[in-house]
């Protein structure tokens, strides 16, 4: 018998349960959902789940199109970028855990903690006096 309640956990990322960073991953999912949405120094950002993976991206939305090469720092760099937004996925496989395929145990799963800090640090970039254009 699972200590997890199956039926708030994705069908394909049940598959993980016995990976050490299932456990960080369902509290995460438990505790905060799929989905949050918040502002930051006038910026608008969003943090959402990819429910067929599991793992969590996070979104900046900006008003024009952003040079996103001149962004750094960003955990596993820029990952999309429009005229609407910008931002970037914790699916890295060599260091990040995805609940759906990553059996690995080097690999740490990035909660909604972890992408509110990041897209802090990208409103910060694009705040900055010399603005990221």
């Amino acid at each position: 018998m699972t200590k997890y309640d199956l039926e708030k956990i994705p069908k394909q990322c049940q598959a993980t349960i016995e990976c050490p960073q299932f456990e960080h991953y369902y509290r995460d999912l438990i505790n905060n959902g799929n989905e949050k949405e918040f502002f930051y120094k006038n910026y608008k950002c969003l943090i959402r789940r990819n429910v067929s993976m599991g793992h969590l991206c996070g979104y900046v939305f900006v008003d024009k199109y952003i040079d996103v090469s001149k962004i750094k720092h960003i955990h596993g760099d820029i990952t999309w970028g429009d005229h609407e937004k910008v931002g970037f996925d914790c699916a890295h496989l060599s260091t990040d855990f995805v609940p759906l395929i990553n059996y690995s145990t080097k690999s740490v799963y990035k909660d909604f903690d972890f992408v509110e800090s990041e897209l802090k640090k990208l409103v910060n970039q694009l705040t900055q006096k010399d603005k990221v254009e």
